[in-house]
């Protein structure tokens, strides 16, 4: 006979994500049979995703302050409006009291006794600037979601009609680019404190025969025309020769349009220019792809590398933007990387080198090539070593060392494609293809790199991303490390926690607008990530309660637990949950047996008919526990079921919520005997 303990107590480790492949009783316990915006922690355990918020270069939303005054009310007014206090002006967030009202935007100082002002109107006297009691985790948590909401509305859109077309970082300035209002032309802009403002592309003149001494930071003369020389791209020849061809790029042009024929430049710079000069413009539309790299060799000199699509590549420096011509007669390249001090290129299935550390020319005499590979590229990745991964719609190929005339593209071992954009080097190669997702390691046996099979747990994620996918970046901002984000154009999202070319976990998370581009990397000294979207924002990723305002939905199902004792039948007492809070949190949990049996009732939940968002459960049974900031917790929460396996579902709707992480979990059980399986 079969003796159990009365009572014991087991544990389940919260890892692996999303697994749905194979019967749910053979699948790892800890592993989520279904999910909604929780992401794998690299610490272990399920964390809420984090919120996003609008993004200008003006002061953030979730950086408003709030105040708490008594104001002795006569005529109280609405939340959200302004009021004036003596020499102070505020916005009215919340009344909660007679003796406690919560202001935002607080401009000036406030005294005792000073009348408040509705629209010129007295409505009120400050009676206390030190209301009696304290406040709560919570209620802080809801007063800075109050005050972030007042802000909100002052941080604008990126100008202009249509989607953002892209989003990139350099130096500790954030850029974006949209169509302009009317559709006809591409604008790029730079967040600044005052918001969005409109970047001057600039001009550029084409020249021939110029010396030695012409160069960047010159004035340009010819007659009484003049301009700032910003920029000096010789494609043919050379300077020193005498002999060549190239552009100026120029700023502050005054005294009329240049015209063909002999000029100068400061210091005794002698050239011939071509005819008159034309501004820099964008086309409208595409998908701008950008990397920041230095082809110098100094210790700076970081710039700009940008695509997208529909026109010309070009080298932004901060300042001057400098359009590439590559001599393709289809000169409108879409997927953009660097390798062994070049600059690449794709024009559908043409690699384009640059020459070696001067990116902006493409001069097949001094060293520039072209390289067919056969199918349409999708992506580059210069990885560790000499080697360079180039994807395509059909496979991918690897080159190894520098480019030669007699050079041979290896073979990927991989049956399908990656699609447009969707290759990300993190802590190794990833890619996200039609069939799935694809993980690259370094192979001896083919010496470069071939496919590594994820296996079949998060592909059914992967596959449902993969048919609306817009965009994939790796991460890199605290709390997120080693993790990689594809974005579907609907707002669907798969988040991979990666370590060496191992998923080490996925989970999925929707977002109620569409990323169309994302970025992610060091801004000054923070690391921040930024996303542009649909409705032609640009939204910073963080650890915040909301997704702009709105509720973040989130919930998750663990795959049944047998909790080591499989088709022994249990009867559950308590659950205590291991967590993490960052301010406040409140979440409610429900728990299904065996297998969810139709003869096994299911505890704290009427009914369960699906998952999805705007809440399909009955959950005002649920049972809900809440919990403040500080170190890790347990609360328990009381089940009263039995079967031989149980499968807890954990769900929380919240903008006050600044985040939290379900550990593990530990269950009080009392093993009964062994089920009968029939």
């Amino acid at each position: 006979m079969m003796r159990f303990a009365k009572d014991d107590v087991r544990w389940v480790v919260m890892a692996g994500g999303l697994v749905t492949a194979g019967p749910p009783q053979a699948r790892r316990e800890g592993t989520l049979a279904a999910c909604l915006n929780y992401e794998p922690a690299l610490e272990g355990g399920y964390r809420r995703t984090k919120g996003y918020e609008r993004f200008s270069g003006k002061p953030a939303p979730s950086s408003a302050p709030y105040t708490i005054v008594g104001i002795a009310w006569t005529a109280p007014p609405a939340a959200n409006t302004a009021v004036t206090i003596g020499a102070a002006t505020a916005v009215v967030a919340y009344i909660e009291s007679a003796t406690r009202t919560v202001l935002a935007e607080v401009v000036g100082g406030i005294v005792a006794g000073t009348p408040v002002l509705v629209a010129g109107v007295p409505s009120g006297v400050v009676s206390t600037l030190t209301p009696a009691g304290g406040i709560s985790l919570e209620q802080d948590a809801t007063y800075l979601s109050l005050a972030a909401d007042i802000r909100r509305p002052s941080i604008a859109a990126v100008p202009g009609s249509g989607a953002t077309r892209g989003v990139a970082s350099l130096e500790g300035e954030v850029y974006a680019w949209r169509d302009a209002a009317d559709g006809l032309s591409g604008l790029m802009y730079r967040a600044t404190a005052a918001g969005w403002v409109q970047v001057d592309l600039g001009e550029e003149i084409a020249f021939s025969n110029a010396n030695t001494s012409v160069e960047k930071g010159d004035v340009l003369t010819r007659g009484g025309v003049t301009a700032n020389v910003m920029a000096v791209v010789v494609e043919t020849g050379s300077l020193a020769s005498g002999v060549n061809t190239g552009r100026l790029i120029i700023s502050g042009r005054a005294g009329g349009n240049f015209t063909a024929g002999a000029a100068t430049s400061t210091g005794g710079g002698a050239l011939t220019l071509g005819g008159a000069q034309t501004a820099i413009t964008l086309p409208p539309g595409g998908k701008y792809r950008s990397i920041a790299f230095n082809f110098s060799g100094a210790s700076t000199g970081e710039k700009l590398y940008v695509v997208n699509g529909v026109g010309r590549a070009f080298e932004f420096d901060g300042t001057t933007t400098t359009p590439i011509n590559t001599g393709d007669p289809n000169d409108k390249p879409e997927h953009v990387g660097q390798h062994l001090s070049r600059l690449i290129l794709a024009i559908d299935g043409s690699m384009m080198w640059s020459n070696a550390g001067v990116p902006v020319v493409f001069d097949g005499i001094s060293g520039a090539q072209e390289f067919a590979v056969g199918a349409k590229i999708t992506g580059y990745a210069s990885l560790s070593g000499k080697a360079l991964a180039i994807f395509t719609d059909r496979g991918g190929k690897f080159l190894e060392g520098a480019p030669s005339s007699g050079m041979e593209l290896q073979n990927l071992n991989a049956e399908d494609g990656a699609l447009p954009g969707a290759a990300v080097f993190a802590s190794d190669l990833f890619a996200l293809s039609n069939s799935g997702l694809l993980s690259f390691r370094a192979s001896q046996k083919y010496g470069g790199f071939e496919a590594n099979d994820v296996g079949k747990n998060y592909q059914d994620a992967a596959i449902a991303v993969a048919n609306t996918f817009s965009y994939a970046c790796s991460v890199d901002m605290p709390g997120s490390e080693n993790q990689i984000r594809f974005m579907g154009s609907d707002g669907s999202g798969l988040v991979c926690l990666v370590a060496g070319a191992k998923v080490v976990a996925a989970t999925s998370i929707q977002y109620p607008v569409g990323p169309t581009c994302m970025w992610s990397g060091l801004v000054g000294t923070r690391r921040r990530t930024f996303f542009g979207a649909t409705d032609g924002f640009v939204y910073e990723i963080a650890e915040l309660p909301s997704f702009d305002g709105q509720d973040i939905e989130s919930y998750f199902k663990l795959n049944p637990a047998s909790l080591k004792s499989a088709y022994v039948d249990k009867t559950f007492y308590d659950c205590f949950v291991s967590l993490t809070s960052q301010r406040f949190s409140s979440i409610k949990c429900s728990f299904e047996f065996s297998s969810g049996s139709p003869n096994k009732r299911e505890t704290l939940v009427q009914s369960v008919s699906g998952y999805g968002a705007g809440g399909v459960w009955d959950i005002a049974s649920w049972d809900t526990f809440n919990w403040d900031a500080g170190s890790e917790q347990m609360p328990k929460v009381r089940i009263g079921g039995s079967g031989h396996n149980i499968s807890p579902t954990f769900y929380s709707r919240s903008k006050i919520d600044f985040g939290h992480t379900i550990n593990n979990l530990a269950f009080r059980v009392a093993l009964r005997k062994t089920t009968r399986m029939s």
